[in-house]
């Protein structure tokens, strides 16, 4: 009798443990599930964001690739935007002006004629299916009149416009320290094309501000 009455209680508990380890591999694949549909679902949402992005860029008629703003200390007032215009479109389209999200007192879309830089007149004509670049040395947007660092691995918002009044935007523009180039701003010290009594002391030359750059530091 004692015999049968603990093979009874030897068979109970081993079906009690079977279960048990039943419920625990249960629950071990169901929290392994939850992970795995936790981390599809925020690689899901973060490819959606990126080609949404990038969708976004792509459905604007001017994009501005590749760009860089140069990284500028506190103080000195004037620094360039480069880049290339793409136009997506069959027809020119003429840039005309352009902003930030820095705040700057002025932008100006500048040139550079036998190495001295200088507002350009007319803006920059993007070629139908085609793109412009702004180089150093050459043709560039201008921030002028902001004081404050601006400094490598920020990031700055840039909006710009055509003759027609359409606003185009480059989100997230890296900062990054360049090398100075070889312009000048002629030899009064001034900009050329500009009103010296605009209220704005240009006189920096190329050697202190490093507006431009010959290629990328790395």
């Amino acid at each position: 009798m004692n015999r049968r009455l603990a093979a009874g209680a030897a068979l109970i508990a081993a079906s009690l443990t079977i279960a048990a380890c039943g419920d625990s591999a249960d629950n071990t694949a169901e929290d392994t599930t939850a992970v795995e549909t936790s981390t599809a679902v925020e690689t899901t949402t973060e490819v959606e964001t990126s080609t949404e992005d990038a969708e976004d860029a792509e459905a604007q008629d001017v994009t501005l690739e590749d760009p860089v703003i140069r990284a500028m200390e506190a103080g000195k007032g004037m620094t360039g935007v480069f880049g290339t215009l793409v136009n997506h479109t069959d027809q020119d389209i003429n840039i005309v002006e352009f902003s930030t999200d820095l705040g700057a007192e002025i932008y100006e879309l500048h040139e550079v004629a036998d190495g001295v830089m200088r507002e350009i007149e007319g803006g920059f004509v993007v070629p139908a299916n085609g793109s412009y670049d702004l180089e150093p040395g050459a043709d560039h947007f201008m921030i002028m009149g902001y004081d404050e660092a601006i400094e490598a691995g920020d990031t700055v918002n840039v909006t710009f416009k055509d003759s027609e009044g359409n606003e185009y935007t480059a989100n997230d523009v890296p900062v990054r320290t360049l090398l100075p180039g070889e312009e000048n701003y002629g030899a009064d010290g001034e900009l050329q094309g500009h009103d010296p009594h605009a209220g704005h002391d240009m006189g920096h030359d190329m050697g202190d501000m490093g507006e431009h750059i010959d290629a990328p530091a790395h």
